[in-house]
């Protein structure tokens, strides 16, 4: 299903998050069936980098108010694109992402500078890349392709944060980090197929990276669903 695009009313302006409020996932850039900012900021579809567009601004000061605000996690959810995440699905999130059975069958197929990687972020909990020193022997480009295999898995959370400098640096943080204990109880209220249906609604029936996966049963094989050639990940930047 493809959803016309929303126009940013002067209230929307004025309140990015209320977007997330309607729609729980919203990405940077588009997917069909799901809201996108580059197209409810520019009020369609735009051809080519949005960083040129005429709403260029708009769109970045749009997507880091959203990045910013405390009711939104900033995530590769959908298709390894920029995706945002609102609060009201973050129980559902938590409990497909901290599950042991569907962490095990998504590292599974983890590279093994990726699998390196996810073990650094899970001892300290939260890792700077910058200060890594596993990752500078890797070298920037592998340690870019690791994240990126990381976050479009869901296996970790990506995160921003200014240096002593004055710069800019990427964290990883692991899910047991980022949530806390009232998250986690509500978490555990859910049961784990509730949860993949709530995220697949809201991800417009797309295959999201956290329904790609599906936990063994007791006494069952795990096994992986199959995706569309629409659901696997692309590395096109900027997204």
């Amino acid at each position: 299903m493809t959803r016309k695009p929303e126009r940013v009313s002067p209230a929307l302006a004025g309140d990015p998050v209320s977007l997330l409020r309607r729609h729980p996932v919203v990405t940077l850039t588009r997917v069909a069936g799901i809201p996108s900012v580059v197209e409810t900021v520019a009020g369609g579809a735009i051809r080519g980098s949005w960083w040129g567009h005429p709403a260029g601004r708009r769109i970045f000061a749009f997507s880091s108010a959203l990045a910013s605000s405390p009711e939104v996690l900033t995530t590769k959810l959908v298709d390894g694109k920029v995706t945002f995440v609102h609060r009201a699905l973050w129980p559902a999130l938590l409990r497909v992402v901290t599950d042991p059975g569907w962490r095990d069958l998504a590292e599974r197929g983890l590279t093994p500078r990726a699998r390196r990687l996810l073990e650094a972020v899970e001892r300290s909990g939260e890792l700077r890349l910058d200060r890594w020193d596993a990752g500078r022997r890797l070298g920037r480009r592998a340690l870019a392709a690791a994240r990126l295999e990381l976050e479009s898995a869901a296996l970790v959370l990506g995160t921003e944060v200014h240096t002593e400098k004055g710069s800019h640096a990427t964290a990883l943080r692991s899910w047991s980090r980022v949530a806390d204990q009232a998250l986690r109880e509500k978490a555990d209220r859910v049961s784990f197929d509730e949860a993949q249906r709530a995220i697949r609604e809201a991800c417009g029936g797309l295959p999201a990276s956290v329904v790609s996966v599906v936990a063994p049963r007791p006494g069952g094989r795990a096994r992986r669903k199959r995706t569309s050639d629409r659901g696997r990940r692309r590395r096109r930047e900027p997204r």
